[in-house]
């Protein structure tokens, strides 16, 4: 279970098209961008809803957020650091604003899913997607980061204390920016979330990207 401050994260239908939906939008852009031959350092998927993190690869994107399914789905708790804010934040983003713009692939999406899904795809939906961010997302730290990229290093130490940001805290968000390739883990961990077919389906799309450092 995914703890984030005082609140653990519920498991329900809500939560599942959260991650869900972030996931396959970003896999199918991803899958897009391979046809087209789109050059790799183009930024898309969703977690670019968050501007420190635009860079960070949609292959990786995937990788982080089955991390924080993984976590969610435990029945030990885990406590969230600002990656898993930042992840949730992101996803709950691009679902909400997938079901307004384009209803009919948020439906085709959770569809074939391992969850039915009896909630209608409608704006009352993207409203309490929305909601569930900003129930568990209050702060939104990690939303400030990019703010002081452009001050000097030791200028920017105390800036950031001010507003809650240790280096600490941070670490897990600088981590990621340089990762390309994807962990073993991320097939087991979208457990629940794909079906099997969708998961080796997913296995092929990385393979063929070349993102992994040994075949999956």
């Amino acid at each position: 279970m995914l703890i984030i401050g005082p609140r653990t994260l519920p498991r329900t239908e809500l939560t599942y098209i959260a991650f869900r939906l972030a996931c396959l939008d970003t896999r199918e852009r991803l899958e897009l961008a391979l046809q087209l031959d789109v050059c790799p350092e183009r930024n898309f998927g969703f977690l670019t809803e968050v501007p420190f993190l635009r860079s960070v690869p949609a292959q990786v994107q995937m990788d982080l957020l089955m991390e924080t399914w993984a976590k969610h789905l435990t029945p030990v708790p885990q406590p969230a650091d600002l990656l898993d804010e930042s992840i949730l934040y992101s996803s709950c983003e691009a679902a909400a604003r997938l079901i307004r713009t384009e209803a009919d692939v948020a439906r085709r999406f959770l569809c074939r899913g391992p969850v039915e899904c009896t909630t209608p795809i409608d704006k009352k939906l993207a409203d309490n997607l929305q909601k569930l961010q900003t129930t568990f997302v209050q702060e939104g730290l990690f939303l400030l980061l990019s703010q002081f990229q452009d001050i000097p290093p030791l200028e920017a130490v105390p800036l950031k204390a001010q507003h809650g940001l240790t280096p600490e805290s941070c670490e897990c968000l600088f981590d990621v920016l340089g990762r390309w390739y994807v962990t073993n883990e991320i097939l087991p961990r979208s457990n629940g979330l794909l079906t099997r077919v969708e998961t080796e389906q997913l296995a092929s799309l990385l393979n063929a990207a070349r993102c992994s450092q040994h075949p999956i």
